[in-house]
């Protein structure tokens, strides 16, 4: 009895100081834990490692420029029609002049007559023409009964040596001329002198290739 006695006073001074572990239901698969965090490097070797893996600062090449201007700004009205219309307009007005004054041929300011063979004109702008008296009398601007037609084409031959007789004025724009083949009816007005003149040679040309298409000559027909 005595044994049974000091059996429970023994556990009963155990329970006052150990308590006994109940089992705890299963738990859930926990998360993985993170590694501790490194302990901080020095601060010597922290600024070595910073400066080897920094990434070296971007550098624009040497023909780009380095200044770039921002665009101007724009008002969003256009204000130079003024001054472009105004130019448009001289620039016609400048063509319409040089137009009138290609047109218009310079005024007369000599004529002389060297009868029986030519007649001599000289103009305000310094040209100055000799004009046989054949060549005259082939364009004369007058209409001819004397001239031939030819094939439809009406064709003057044979004035190689006509000559002039005399010349009037007809007002104050130009002369009619009588030539010693009677032929006095065309008017030679200073622009058409002055057209005569400026292409003499070309029509010259024109004149005896138009005898040779026809089978003429410059030559006077023989009389029998």
């Amino acid at each position: 009895m005595i044994l049974i006695q000091n059996s429970k006073s023994i556990l009963q001074l155990f329970s006052r100081h150990v308590t006994i572990a109940t089992p705890l239901p299963p738990e859930s698969p926990a998360a993985p834990r993170l590694a501790s965090p490194p302990h901080p490097l020095p601060a010597g070797h922290r600024s070595r490692i910073d400066a080897a893996t920094a990434s070296p600062p971007l550098s624009l090449p040497s023909s780009a420029p380095r200044d770039i201007a921002p665009p101007p700004a724009r008002s969003g009205r256009f204000t130079g029609w003024p001054s472009m219309a105004a130019a448009m307009g001289a620039a016609v007005v400048r063509r319409l002049h040089a137009a009138q004054a290609q047109a218009q041929p310079p005024r007369l300011t000599k004529l002389a007559l060297r009868a029986p063979k030519f007649v001599e004109v000289e103009f305000e702008d310094g040209s100055s023409f000799h004009l046989p008296a054949e060549f005259l009398r082939v364009y004369s601007p007058a209409a001819d009964s004397k001239i031939r037609s030819v094939a439809g084409e009406k064709v003057i031959f044979g004035r190689r040596h006509v000559g002039i007789m005399s010349a009037e004025s007809v007002g104050n724009y130009g002369i009619r001329i009588l030539f010693d083949d009677l032929h006095k009816t065309g008017i030679f007005t200073w622009d058409y002198l002055h057209h005569l003149g400026s292409n003499k040679f070309d029509l010259m040309r024109s004149y005896i290739t138009t005898l040779k298409k026809h089978g003429l000559t410059r030559d006077p027909q023989s009389r029998k």
